[in-house]
């Protein structure tokens, strides 16, 4: 997997550094300080009909909501309506692929970060919905961690906590008795902490 991951990077370089748009490093306030958000944009190619990008749409909007970073979002069902680096990113991401399989397509869920001329791949529900650990782990990104009681978690640490009870993928990120055993009164999460 490795291999077919700096391939697709070298390919995303070549096809996508004309007219790639540099965005502006921004800050985000909250009760914390200030945060740098990183100059990345995240490309997601899904499918309204696809089984586990449905499975993973919660933890999508929840990523997209909270982490102040740029998205953008592309329908291969609808593909002439993505954007054009989106086309570019998709295209490569499908002949790679073909190269690899020999089938033609782009997979769904597929998400690539992209960094000036650096793209990370991440290719199928188990590793699109495990994005938030890369984002930490390689930008110190946290405004999208939660935060219940005194213990603080990743998106993806609630979707393996529900896996691993058989309780199927989070529908929301609201921590609550399903998953903590928690008293009646039904504490909730403390939703977009820092810890810086």
């Amino acid at each position: 997997m490795r291999p077919l991951l700096i391939i697709l990077i070298l390919m995303l370089v070549a096809a996508c550094t004309s007219g790639n748009k540099e965005y502006k490093e921004e800050t985000s306030e909250n009760s914390f300080g200030k945060m740098a958000v990183p100059n990345i944009t995240l490309y997601y190619f899904y499918s309204p009909t696809c089984p586990n990008c449905i499975a993973i749409e919660p933890y999508m909007e929840y990523m997209i909501n909270k982490s102040m970073l740029k998205y953008v979002l592309c329908n291969v069902k609808e593909f002439e309506n993505c954007s054009k680096d989106s086309k570019k990113i998709g295209r490569v991401v499908a002949v790679e692929l073909y190269k690899k399989t020999g089938v033609l397509s782009i997979p769904t869920p597929t998400l690539v970060i992209l960094e000036g001329k650096n793209a990370t791949v991440f290719l199928g529900r188990d590793q699109v919905s495990h994005m938030d650990k890369y984002l930490y782990e390689k930008y110190n990104l946290t405004t999208f961690f939660i935060k219940f009681g005194d213990k603080v978690y990743k998106p993806s640490d609630c979707i393996d906590c529900h896996v691993s009870k058989g309780l199927g993928e989070p529908s929301s990120f609201t921590c609550s008795a399903c998953c903590h055993r928690i008293g009646a009164e039904g504490e909730k999460a403390d939703i977009s902490i820092s810890l810086r």
